[in-house]
């Protein structure tokens, strides 16, 4: 059932290492032990030098004329090595008896080995190896079925793909794999219960300094527009959270308020010159102490494990989106919200008044108007 599934690229069990159709390659086997039986190796008996230098000659002859037209290198290495035999058989003429017998006392051995090979038993699950027994068959007489995936599912997608075809077949199926798994999402639904549990927190002591929702707010303005960001952009680029790189979501978090914080008290005390808040406050000092944190950050980048790689760039993103935010967005919503409260002010401090008049008579016996009119001027 797993081996149908296309997901799933090989399926060993015990039974890979038991061959199939045990009994006629047995049979074949015996037949070619029959043949083989009579057949011995002896040493051979001592060549006479001058055949063996003849035959060497004529060989070496036979190699050169290869190696001219056709350039073999191999028939030029072996043409060298006849060349050495030739040379060494003129200064000792009995130089190859000993390598000649060498030769036959190891054919022998290895015929003999072979034959014993022939005359071997049918493989069961008894006679494989202690190791291969003791890897597939448990303690308690159940056996382990090995499964291998087909693609890469080191990602989480195609990990996830991998564990649900193979639950379709057993619920129980269990491994490293799946632990990893297991594992992912029980870490993975943590870290977003402790995000979400983090901007709460953030949020009630922030908004406990302040004691203001509207300032509130506008600190956690850095924060939301860089993660929103951040999350967009992984997403764009197919990136994704995991084991390594969720330990930068509260790294986020914290430097997101952080930059939102002390803009907003810089503010509150210089409301009437936001304008100077970036090039002359706070603004320069969060900048610099941006960019030193993302060039820390980004010397993770580089590193071999994929998963600290993956930390860096997301650390190094996100804090340049926070940094972004606090540059861009916050002082544009310093300027609207400091212009309705400059608005506010002044009325509040110059509240409209109502003032009555009445038209005096411009000639001596001109009557009065009967009604009085009244007029407001603000």
């Amino acid at each position: 059932l797993f081996r149908a599934l296309p997901e799933v690229s090989d399926v060993e069990t015990i039974g890979t290492y038991i061959p199939d159709h045990q009994q006629d390659k047995l049979e074949i086997l015996a037949r070619v032990g029959v043949e083989l039986q009579p057949i011995a190796i002896r040493p051979a008996r001592p060549k006479d030098p001058a055949a063996l230098m003849r035959d060497l000659r004529e060989l070496d002859a036979k190699l050169r004329m290869i190696e001219r037209p056709y350039r073999s290198d191999a028939a030029a290495r072996t043409s060298f090595l006849v060349s050495k035999a030739i040379a060494k058989l003129q200064g000792e003429p009995n130089a190859f008896e000993s390598y000649s017998r060498e030769i036959a006392d190891i054919l022998d051995r290895e015929l003999g080995a072979f034959k014993l090979q022939l005359s071997g038993a049918a493989v069961t699950e008894k006679t494989l190896p202690p190791v291969l027994r003791e890897r597939f068959i448990g303690a308690s007489g159940q056996y382990l079925v090995q499964i291998y995936p087909k693609g890469d599912v080191w990602e989480d997608a195609p990990l996830e793909h991998f564990i649900t075809a193979l639950r379709t077949v057993d619920r129980s199926v269990t491994g490293p794999p799946v632990q990893t798994y297991a594992i992912a999402g029980v870490m993975r639904r943590g870290y977003e219960r402790a995000a979400v549990l983090a901007l709460i927190a953030v949020f009630v002591f922030v908004f406990a300094d302040f004691r203001n929702l509207r300032e509130t707010l506008l600190a956690t303005v850095p924060l939301v527009f860089g993660g929103a960001w951040l999350v967009e952009t992984m997403g764009a680029l197919g990136w994704e959270f995991n084991l390594a790189n969720l330990f930068a979501v509260p790294i986020v978090i914290g430097m997101g308020v952080d930059n939102g914080v002390n803009m907003l008290y810089r503010w509150r005390e210089e409301r009437d010159k936001s304008s100077l808040i970036l090039t002359r406050a706070v603004g320069k000092s969060v900048t610099i102490c941006s960019l030193t944190t993302i060039a820390a950050f980004a010397a993770l980048i580089p590193a071999d494990h994929r998963g600290i790689s993956s930390l860096g760039w997301v650390l190094s993103l996100g804090t340049s989106f926070i940094l972004l935010a606090t540059l861009v967005v916050l002082p544009a919503l310093f300027e609207l919200v400091g212009s309705r409260i400059a608005r506010a002010e002044e009325a509040e401090a110059h509240p409209p008044t109502a003032t009555s008049s009445t038209r005096m008579p411009e000639h001596k016996g001109e009557a009065a108007p009967r009604r009085m009119g009244g007029s407001t001027r603000a």
